[in-house]
């Protein structure tokens, strides 16, 4: 009887050992666009001056809180989170974060999947049918966030024979762009809720061809509720 208690004992601080590694792993990481460069630790006091510094910091689990500004960077992630553990990249103002100045401003390696975006403007200027903005992976939500000037578009790599899992764009507004607002190749369980697409194709391309609102490619169980799509 002795001897089961004690293995009885044993499992429960393993147990507790484990939630309790797990709580202290995860970690909040802050982003000031008018912080010092010098001494940053991405803590509240001394916040990261640019995102790319957080990601680069942040493991699964992990939370990055980007306070209003803009920020004239690519917003690339190399590695990503697990299904139990996303990354949370979350600005602290909805809209009040700008991310500008490059062609590619939001995306990751094919592997860096289970990543959430929230709140955030992304902007590209670059005149181009075939370029967008933004590139979702495997488990990524993108939640409250405006693309203009560049589509949004998921994918697990540019081969489309492997698709990517688990894709959902939530109260998402694409516009002013100059090819597609929103498309994906190659995606399972998509679901697409609450979007707005508007004055896409400004190139004034054939909808047939190779551009328009939106083209969803080699989609299996895609479900959209668009609030409203147009072309104007």
């Amino acid at each position: 009887m002795r001897k089961s208690t004690a293995i009885d004992l044993l499992a429960l601080c393993t147990l507790i050992s484990i939630l309790t590694s797990t709580v202290v792993c995860a970690k909040t990481y802050s982003v000031e666009a008018n912080a010092s460069a010098v001494g940053s630790d991405g803590s509240d006091a001394k916040p990261f001056k640019t995102i790319g510094e957080a990601i680069a910091a942040a493991k699964a689990g992990d939370l990055i809180l980007v306070r209003p500004g803009t920020y004239v960077e690519s917003v690339i992630f190399k590695t990503g989170g697990t299904k139990e553990a996303p990354l949370v990249l979350q600005a602290t103002k909805r809209h009040g974060v700008i991310v500008t100045g490059a062609d590619m401003l939001l995306g990751g390696a094919s592997s860096a999947g289970f990543i959430t975006i929230r709140g955030f403007m992304f902007r590209n200027s670059r005149k181009d049918i075939w370029k967008i903005a933004a590139q979702a992976r495997s488990g990524w939500r993108i939640e409250d966030c405006i693309f203009i000037g560049g589509g949004l578009d998921a994918r697990l790599d540019d081969n489309a024979a492997v698709h990517a899992q688990d894709v959902t764009f939530l109260r998402v507004i694409c516009e002013e762009t100059w090819g597609n607002g929103m498309t994906a190749q190659g995606v399972d369980n998509f679901l697409i809720k609450d979007c707005v697409l508007r004055r896409c194709n400004r190139s004034g391309e054939r909808v047939a061809d190779c551009t328009g609102g939106s083209k969803l490619f080699n989609t299996d169980r895609c479900l959209t509720a668009l609030k409203r799509s147009h072309r104007k």
